[in-house]
């Protein structure tokens, strides 16, 4: 059964409007492809930026935990140094308590007497220069004896007891100086810690904080990236699957117009042999009436059917 003319152009209009809307979508899918391209080269670039912040960040990170270390390591040896003045000052404290100690137990032996070395020296000197002059008189001698040897042992006393307060002094001295040295190395310890450990450790962890920070913005973009590099997929493919079905329905309308092309060649010629035919008939009426047909005409009857072509 054929198709009526009307029916091929109702079926190419039907085409032409597919080819148009599958045209206006591959149209809208070009459109939303350059879209997605360009998102999705502003979120490499972004990615990229993220990337050499983080890398910058954490070159910064590692200079503040060498610098850290650093400060820690000075504070160790500050400590370390600290410790051995504690350790001085013990000791010093113990020397000057068992001094003290001695000194006490000497000075009952010189409290209400003369503890002017001079002064005792000289009265000793007088006193063995008597023993020495004076005429023979046993009592005496003894009692110049006895005072001899207590003001002799007064001497050492006095002697011992100032070389002891010397030496306390002398300690005393080398505590102070140990106690301020000491002061100092604790003052600056605080510094240390204070104006640079402290500082580094909360500028790492502002750092930390930042990288942290930015790992997490990173993972979102990376996540819209492949987002978008999958969508620039699909809209590849929903491309060419439109193009493959314009092309098929390009092909169709080819097709069709040829039909109509055809059809209508066909139906010119119909057209034509009924003309042809109408005239043979006539031509033939007259050849039958015996009446003289021209050469012309009888092709016609010979080209309509209406007489055999001689053999």
């Amino acid at each position: 059964m054929s198709v009526g003319t009307s029916d091929i152009d109702k079926k190419i209009s039907e085409v032409m409007e597919q080819l148009k809307k599958l045209r206006e979508e591959l149209e809208r899918c070009q459109i939303e492809r350059n879209e997605v391209r360009a998102e999705l080269a502003r979120v490499v670039e972004e990615l990229n930026s993220i990337r050499v912040r983080i890398r910058e960040k954490k070159q910064v990170l590692q200079s503040l935990r060498n610098e850290r270390d650093l400060a820690i390591q000075e504070l160790r040896s500050l400590r370390g140094k600290r410790n051995e003045i504690r350790q001085e000052l013990a000791r010093c404290r113990e020397y000057i308590r068992v001094l003290k100690d001695h000194l006490r137990a000497l000075l009952p032996h010189i409290r209400g007497r003369e503890q002017d070395e001079s002064k005792v020296l000289e009265l000793l000197e007088k006193l063995e220069w008597a023993y020495e002059t004076a005429p023979t008189n046993l009592e005496w001698e003894k009692e110049i004896l006895k005072k001899i040897a207590e003001l002799e042992f007064q001497f050492k006393v006095i002697t011992k007891t100032k070389n002891l307060q010397k030496t306390i002094d002398e300690l005393r001295r080398k505590y102070n100086e140990l106690a301020r040295e000491f002061d100092e190395l604790r003052a600056k310890m605080q510094d240390t810690y204070e104006m640079k450990i402290l500082p580094c450790k909360e500028r790492i962890k502002q750092l930390k904080e930042e990288i942290s920070s930015l790992v997490t913005e990173l993972e979102r973009l990376k996540s819209r990236r492949d987002n978008l590099k999958k969508r620039l997929s699909e809209l590849a493919e929903q491309s060419r699957s439109i193009r493959a079905r314009i092309q098929e329905l390009e092909e169709e309308l080819r097709r069709l117009k040829l039909m109509k092309k055809a059809e209508i060649i066909a139906k010119k010629l119909s057209e034509r042999r009924g003309a042809l035919m109408e005239r043979a008939l006539k031509i033939y009426e007259k050849y039958k009436r015996g009446e003289r047909v021209s050469l012309e005409e009888l092709k016609i009857l010979y080209e309509a059917g209406l007489l055999e072509y001689p053999k």
